[in-house]
């Protein structure tokens, strides 16, 4: 909804492992080591390699392959600063882009343990 500004700055996700996932009725949360969090609230897509094992478009989740990201170790992020899609990329191969525009409602939000970014 809002995107990214050009300056924006995703490397506090680097190297962080992701510890935890829990699912609420209108959002899911990813909790990374060190007070790190992305809380999803629209679209997303998970990737192994290049194959596509989820595409949520919409919310409650009845399953998710998000569980299989516990565990894993954040190795780069990506991000197009005027739609605010974002891709975490994972030590393994894994990925989640999650989508900036979902229409006139936020699609996520990132927290770096200090500041918090609504897109």
């Amino acid at each position: 909804m809002y995107g990214l500004p050009e300056t924006y700055d995703p490397s506090f996700l680097k190297g962080k492992d992701i510890e935890r996932v829990c699912f609420a009725t209108h959002q899911v949360n990813l909790y990374l080591e060190g007070n790190v969090w992305i809380q999803i609230e629209g679209k997303f897509r998970v990737y192994s390699g290049v194959e596509l094992l989820e595409v949520a478009t919409a919310f409650p989740l009845l399953q998710s392959s998000l569980l299989r990201l516990v565990g894993k170790k954040v190795a780069d992020v990506l991000f197009l600063p005027k739609s605010g899609d974002i891709e975490i990329r994972l030590e393994d191969g894994m990925k989640l882009l999650i989508e900036g525009d979902s229409g006139p409602y936020e699609s996520y939000r990132l927290f770096d343990g200090r500041n918090e970014t609504i897109v």
